[in-house]
């Protein structure tokens, strides 16, 4: 999908009245703007009465021209752009005497802006790409999980290696903490109408931004031509992030507490169904439902429930009619006799409706809030999907060496961070339901023994939908003695190294690590029992991820089903 943003919106009347001209021709899907400059406050105004997707074009090296800046503002930007135009390297070199002038300057443009537009930016970019100089990015002055613009992008021979090279670090880093594109332009840089056309068909099946400057006399009659509106067409008629222009997150860029959620339908109510899977669970199961009783809407969305049994038997019927008996929530009960967790996941997406759906394992449990962060942060990063931590609930204390090696901790992120498709799963996970539309198997029944979601994911990433973490939409496993066995774990990490396999993504590059890490790991091995148990076990662990691969090439199939 393809954004095409306008820089420098408010640098001057010019580039304000052409990037509008671009606007009314719709050429245009965003805008970046100027804080501080001549024309920015009658910009803000045009956005406002024409509601303008806008972002942040921060500006580090051109002189502020507005009027009533504080002099000590003037100052400290004016010391940031001497060091930044002192040759083309210094963009990367860190500068530990400016860290206070970067983030005050930083800090005032984001405050400014907020009070121009009455919101904080949709994303953030910078004037000549100087947001992405070493001091911005080191000290992690953008606010995580915000959208950032990435380096721009280029074939090999259009830059030297180490250009390149360092280029894919900065992104590598930007994209662990932000939401970046998968490719981006600029208008100069893809003058040609067969230049469009690749970046046009780039766009469909990646996220892919299109820079351009309207002020600029080339750039103005590009952008109203017949040729870039045909060049451009079939992909810019999406948007590759739906970022609702109309919606105002109630916290900052620097906050996480979520207190309103604003709804992508207006005035109407958002829904939510809550998808159970389960499988001979009964007492997790009524526990789960009672857990679901206690969430707090706070007349901001309403939710249902529908529970899938998995068992030919229908074990957990009388577990539903019981909770539909005190909840004030609706909930369908359906049965998939076939027993794959697959089929069972499509069934329970048939019973589904409403705006967004939610998924949550059997065996787990939701804090109060649980389904309010969740909706809170799909809507103010502008994802498609949310996930929550899963953290362990120990049913009788585990033994010490399990808690040293932190068996059942999943790792957890930063709220915002954007998710690859391989660190997603469906335990704790809240979407939006229409991106499913089309779909005729969301989950595939050759996964029904694990790896269903990672498979899904996978599909709808290379789709351009975007999944964010959320930390505060808290969810917590009951984990068994079985489940902590030394027999269990050897057989989940053989299942693990097997499933990775049924993917077409790097298969080849994941049988070459596990054929150089099984000789490492089984050298390192008798040191490590010297040093704890925890240590021996964590990487014996990873020896039988690794071994699971191999076996599988080799036809061998230790392990039959998922334990429980």
């Amino acid at each position: 999908m393809l954004t095409v943003n306008a820089d420098d919106f408010g640098r001057c009347v010019l580039a304000t009245d052409r990037t509008m001209t671009c606007l009314a021709a719709n050429r245009l899907d965003s805008v970046s703007a100027m804080v501080f400059m001549e024309d920015s406050e009658r910009a803000a105004g045009l956005a406002l009465a024409s509601g303008l997707n806008v972002g942040l074009h921060i500006n580090f090296t051109e002189a502020f021209t507005g009027s009533n800046i504080p002099q000590s503002l003037r100052q400290s930007q004016e010391r940031l752009g001497r060091f930044l135009r002192t040759n083309k390297y210094a963009l990367v070199i860190y500068n530990p005497f400016l860290r206070s002038a970067f983030r005050e300057v930083f800090a005032a443009q984001v405050e400014e802006f907020t009070r121009l537009y009455g919101r904080v930016p949709s994303r953030l970019d910078g004037h000549q790409h100087m947001h992405l100089c070493t001091n911005m990015v080191v000290d992690r002055l953008f606010p995580t999980g915000a959208r950032v613009r990435r380096n721009l992008s280029f074939a090999a021979g259009e830059k030297s290696f180490v250009n390149r090279y360092y280029r894919r670090l900065i992104d590598r880093a930007l994209a662990k903490r932000y939401r970046i594109a998968d490719f981006l332009f600029t208008l100069s840089q893809q003058s040609s109408i067969s230049e469009l056309r690749r970046v046009a068909a780039l766009a469909k099946s990646y996220d892919v931004e299109l820079v351009a400057h309207p002020q600029v006399n080339i750039e103005f009659d590009t952008l109203l031509s017949d040729e870039f509106a045909t060049s451009i067409s079939t992909a810019h008629t999406e948007s590759s992030i739906p970022l609702h222009p109309d919606v105002k997150p109630a916290c900052s860029l620097y906050s996480s507490d979520f207190r309103r959620i604003p709804s992508e339908v207006g005035s109407h109510t958002p829904h939510i169904t809550v998808c159970i899977c389960t499988f001979r669970r009964p007492l997790y199961l009524k526990r789960l439902l009672e857990k679901l009783q206690e969430q707090s809407t706070r007349g901001l969305f309403s939710f249902s429930a529908v529970v899938c049994d998995n068992d030919a038997k229908q074990s957990a019927a009388p577990i539903v009619s019981a909770a539909r008996e005190t909840a004030t929530f609706d909930i369908t009960y359906c049965c998939e006799p076939r027993q794959n967790i697959a089929l069972a996941r499509n069934k329970a997406l048939e019973q589904a409706h409403g705006d967004f759906v939610a998924f949550i394992d059997d065996d787990e449990f939701p804090v109060t809030n649980w389904l309010k962060s969740l909706l809170s942060a799909c809507e103010t990063y502008a994802a498609d999907g949310v996930l929550g931590p899963v953290r362990p609930h120990f049913e009788s204390p585990p033994p010490n060496w399990i808690l040293k090696g932190r068996f059942c901790q999943r790792p957890e992120h930063p709220t915002g961070m954007k998710m690859r498709w391989n660190e997603c799963r469906t335990g704790n996970l809240l979407f939006r339901r229409r991106i499913l539309e089309g779909t005729t198997e969301a989950f595939r029944a050759e996964f029904g023994t694990g790896g269903e979601d990672k498979d899904l994911f996978m599909r709808l990433t290379e789709q351009g939908r975007v999944f964010v973490w959320c930390n505060e939409a808290v969810a917590y496993e009951t984990v068994l003695p079985s489940r902590y066995s030394r027999r269990c774990m050897i057989r989940r990490a053989l299942l693990r190294g097997r499933i990775s396999l049924k993917f077409p993504v790097g298969r080849l590059r994941l049988l070459a690590r596990s054929a150089v890490a099984i000789p490492l790991y089984c050298m390192a091995l008798p040191v490590l029992l010297l040093l704890g148990h925890h240590w021996f076990m964590r990487y014996f662990v990873k020896l039988c991820d690794h071994l699971g691969r191999l076996l599988t090439v080799l036809g061998i199939n230790p392990i039959s089903e998922r334990e429980a």
